[in-house]
Parts: structure tokens; sequence; C-alpha cells
């Protein structure tokens, strides 16, 4: 079985070359925004400038397979409608934990709310829901 051990979003992110350790940069556990950015409607987000880095951690089991196994990640908004998603490739590469990093330019924005993070593994044809980060974007 594979499962998604944790998920942090981070305006920032290295990893060490020598001993994979990763550092995070930046951490995003919410967002505040001034009064005066207005709502916006789901069809046309407006984007908050700010690169946001989706950086996951993954395990399996000795019996299966690690080889270009698919996923992704979805943001819905408050009102759960979709804004962004992005596809994600996980190579264990014959170890039993495995890195993805998902990259947004900048962070879609309809209305202040819950933002949900949603990761999802393709199994068998069908997506399967793996994760879900909620992500507070309020205003002043």
């Amino acid at each position: 079985m594979i499962t998604l051990e944790w998920t942090i979003l981070a305006q920032g992110y290295s990893i060490d070359r020598e001993t994979g350790s990763v550092s995070i940069f930046r951490m995003i556990d919410e967002i505040t925004l001034p009064n005066a950015v207005p709502d916006h409607q789901p069809a046309a987000p407006v984007p908050i400038t700010m690169p946001v880095n989706m950086l996951h951690q993954w395990t399996r089991s000795d019996a299966e397979s690690g080889a270009g196994i698919s996923a992704r990640v979805k943001i819905l908004d408050p009102g759960r409608n979709q804004l962004a998603e992005a596809a994600l490739v996980i190579a264990f590469d014959n170890a039993l934990k495995a890195r993805t990093v998902a990259t947004l330019a900048a962070m879609p924005f309809t209305v202040p709310g819950d933002y949900r993070i949603v990761t999802e593994l393709e199994k068998n044809g069908a997506w399967e829901e793996r994760g879900v980060l909620i992500l507070p974007i309020k205003r002043l």
C-alpha cells in the first residue's frame, strides 16, 4: 500500500544532495490578505502572487512496484470549486520512501475561507483521495 505521510506548503525548500534531507523555508499555514482584495468568481480566480510549493512524502510496502505512480494535487476554494490541479509522478527508485513537489507560481483566490489542498493517487484507473490539507485564507 502507498501512504501519504505528510504534505507541507512552503514558499521555498532545499534538498541536500548528500543526505536527501529537506529544509523548508517560509512554511505556509495561513494566508492573510488586505481588506482591499475583492472576492472573485470561481471561473476567474485572482492569483495571490507568491510561490507555493506543495511537498509530499510517500511510503510504500516492500511488495509494491515503485515506478512512475501517478498522483495529483487539486486546490478547492471554500465552495469546493476546483481552482487548480497539478500532476505528480511518484518514483520510489528502489526505496520505501519518496517525495514529490508541485509548484505553483501563485495561489488562486476567490473568497476568504478554508481552501482544501487535496492529494489523490491513481489506482486501477480511478483516483483515490490520500490526504487533505486545509489552508485558511482570510482578510485583515
